[in-house]
C-alpha cells in the first residue's frame, strides 16, 4: 500500500461512519485491511476493532 498522505487519511476515516464500518469487509480486502489495521485502532476503540477483526474472519 503507497502510504501518502492522501491514502492514509483516506483509509484511517473508514471507521468513522457505522454503515462503513459494518460492510467494510466487503470491499476492502483483507490484505489492505491487515495492513491498515494499526492506522484503526488510533480511532476506533477496542470494540469496534474486533467487531472488524471478526469481519475479516480473525478472532
Amino acid at each position: 500500500m503507497g502510504q501518502n498522505a492522501a491514502g492514509v487519511s483516506f483509509y484511517e476515516h473508514l471507521g468513522d461512519d457505522d454503515d462503513t464500518l459494518v460492510t467494510m469487509h466487503k470491499w476492502v480486502k483483507k490484505s489492505i485491511y491487515l495492513q491498515i489495521r494499526e492506522l484503526l485502532t488510533v480511532r476506533l476503540d477496542t470494540d469496534k476493532m474486533k467487531q472488524l477483526d471478526r469481519s475479516y474472519g480473525m478472532g
